[in-house]
């Protein structure tokens, strides 16, 4: 098995894809790499693999770890494991995790050049999202998708269903999640303070190029 490829969005900041299957649908799965003032941040790890480790090593040490949100946490532990100096962070009640630090609203995590933003009035998610400020990108988890061109007739439309085919924006199922729109909406006004040009999220292509404005476009409806 080869080696998952990292491939460098901007200044300080890598991104890794790699499969996810669900329900018989691949939607493709993102790890990213961002350096801060601090050391690097692991943010929503792949499958452990140990030369795609000593690939990240040679950029430097992993100084944090982060389940972004409820859902993306399957591999964290695994790589916590094998990084013990490395501060693990998860949102309260991800399963399986033995976290060194909450991810909750009020606390700040100590990262020099990124800005962290929890995405409130979506409790079931508690997604939070990153700006890394070197490369002017955001990154995000499950709070959009951003599908352009999928192989197969039933993976284009399990996703058309999810509706996020050919756009970037949340899918229905986000939708449905948000439980207090007065809460989301601060959230997201807070993300739009911070200057991005490009969006990286876990499922679909990445975003290079008036990421704000696309951003701002797929929430009107919240904004």
């Amino acid at each position: 098995m080869t080696v998952p490829a990292m491939h460098k969005i901007g200044k300080g900041l890598w991104v890794v894809d790699g499969p996810f299957r669900f329900a018989g649908i691949e939607f493709g799965n993102r790890m990213t790499l961002m350096q801060s003032g601090d050391g690097l941040l692991l943010h929503s790890p792949l499958p452990f693999d140990e030369r795609l480790l000593a690939a990240i090593q040679a950029i430097g040490e992993v100084k944090h770890l982060i389940a972004p949100n409820r859902e993306h946490n399957l591999h964290v532990q695994d790589w916590r494991d094998r990084l013990p100096g490395a501060c693990l962070w998860a949102p309260p009640g991800a399963k399986k995790l033995h976290a060194d630090r909450s991810l909750v609203p009020g606390v700040t995590m100590p990262l020099r050049g990124i800005q962290v933003i929890p995405m409130l009035g979506i409790p079931r998610l508690k997604e939070w999202v990153f700006v890394h400020e070197a490369s002017a990108t955001l990154v995000i988890t499950d709070l959009a998708f951003h599908f352009v061109n999928v192989s197969g007739f039933l993976s284009r439309l399990a996703i058309r269903a999810y509706g996020c085919y050919g756009r970037f924006g949340p899918t229905y199922l986000v939708r449905m999640l948000v439980k207090d729109r007065v809460l989301f909406k601060q959230s997201l006004r807070e993300v739009l303070q911070y200057p991005f040009d490009n969006i990286i999220m876990s499922h679909g292509t990445v975003i290079t190029g008036d990421g704000m404005g696309i951003f701002s476009s797929a929430f009107a409806n919240y904004l």
